[in-house]
């Protein structure tokens, strides 16, 4: 497929839009308790979709898991014995809970690890779970039966339905925490971080101006906090407050949390290529541009024809031999070329006018989409920022 794509710019200032939002929504509280867990487990039940034991591509580390396993109930099996279809073995993944307490229970994941063909109706067993700063510490224990919000049949022969993936799935509240995490001690930091989800110092410095404003209860002065970068507001706790009031730091984050602050988005335009996903903002600008699109298909194509054998035994004499029809193939190419509208775009014009004209005037797929928004962007009519994915 031949595309052509021909842009004339003109150039035009970035702009920026910007929205009232809560704190709460645009800023989380510094937590140095929070780790990335990582465990391994086996998922049971399933129904002839686990892992395979025999063969050289079998998951040879199930089966001996599995006879771990069974010698601590005091079972001895000998591993050339065991069948493993009914089980999978599976990595568990989970973040420690913001402020959790021995006990808490949180979300995990679990993605299978061997050759199994789907954890549907499985059951996760007692995984323990670890941070990569401490192996040696277990922080949780997850266990519980998997949604996996999908489904694989197979008839065996060859018919095969799939909804969605398998062969990850989510335990719902399966793990609960046995250690205490590391909280931030805010009686020897004597400070609050909030971090930015999307770090932009000019959200973070009308932040700030908000914080500076409020007093909070019991203190004489108002909020003492700075910026330290695009992406964190640091605020400094009253001594004495803290030393008083026990709920003085809980309090406060909860006042802080309900102020609204100027939320500045960049315009961005996403694009995902595999999928063929295009994503843009309404802030996004095009400048000035002509864009013509077309498309050539060149296909060749071959024909089997079947006719009789013909032998020739002499100068001009030509005989039709009986039997089997001979097969000759035919090659034919043709050529179709689509003719698309030149279209152009004014100054200023937004993405809602350019999806208008795409739909409309000009037939194209998302991947045509994708293709003139990269082009417009290396032409530098493009006032976003242009992230694939």
């Amino acid at each position: 497929m031949k595309k052509i794509i021909l842009l004339l710019t003109t150039s035009i200032a970035l702009s920026q839009t910007f929205s009232e939002v809560r704190i709460k929504n645009l800023t989380y509280v510094e937590d140095t308790g929070k780790k990335q867990l990582i465990g391994y487990g086996l998922v049971v039940g399933l129904d002839g979709t686990g892992d395979r034991a025999t063969g050289t591509q079998g998951a040879i580390f199930t089966v001996q898991t599995i006879s771990n396993m069974l010698e601590n109930f005091g079972i001895t099996v000998p591993n050339q014995r065991l069948r493993t279809r009914n089980v999978a073995a599976v990595m568990v993944t989970a973040e420690l809970p913001s402020w959790g307490m021995i006990g808490s229970q949180f979300d995990v994941n679990v993605a299978s690890l061997g050759d199994a063909t789907s954890l549907q109706g499985g059951v996760l067993l007692m995984a323990p779970l670890k941070a990569g700063d401490n192996p040696s510490k277990i922080w949780g224990m997850a266990q519980g039966p998997i949604s996996i919000g999908g489904y694989n049949a197979d008839s065996g022969g060859g018919d095969q339905i799939k909804k969605n993936h398998a062969l990850t799935g989510r335990v719902p509240n399966g793990a609960s925490l046995v250690t205490k995490p590391d909280n931030m001690d805010f009686s020897s930091e004597k400070k609050l971080r909030f971090i930015l989800h999307n770090p932009d110092y000019n959200t973070a410095i009308d932040i700030k101006e908000k914080m500076i404003t409020f007093t909070p209860e019991g203190a004489n002065v108002p909020v003492d906090a700075k910026v330290l970068s695009s992406g964190v507001v640091e605020v400094n706790l009253d001594e004495q407050l803290l030393e008083t009031n026990p709920n003085y730091v809980p309090g406060l984050i909860s006042e802080l949390q309900k102020l609204n602050a100027f939320a500045y988005t960049e315009a961005r335009v996403i694009i995902n290529e595999r999928t063929g996903t295009v994503v843009a903002g309404g802030d996004v600008i095009l400048e000035p541009v002509m864009v013509s699109h077309g498309s050539l298909v060149i296909q060749i194509k071959e024909e089997e024809e079947n006719a009789m054998q013909i032998n020739q035994t002499g100068p001009g004499a030509t005989t039709v031999a009986a039997g089997t029809p001979a097969t000759t193939t035919n090659t034919t190419a043709e050529a179709t070329e689509t003719v698309q509208p030149v279209e152009f775009f004014r100054k200023s014009t937004s993405v809602q006018d350019l999806a208008n004209t795409l739909n409309g005037g000009m037939v194209l797929s998302p991947r045509d989409i994708i293709a003139i928004f990269q082009a417009i962007d290396q032409a530098g009519a493009l006032r976003a920022k242009l992230i694939i994915i």
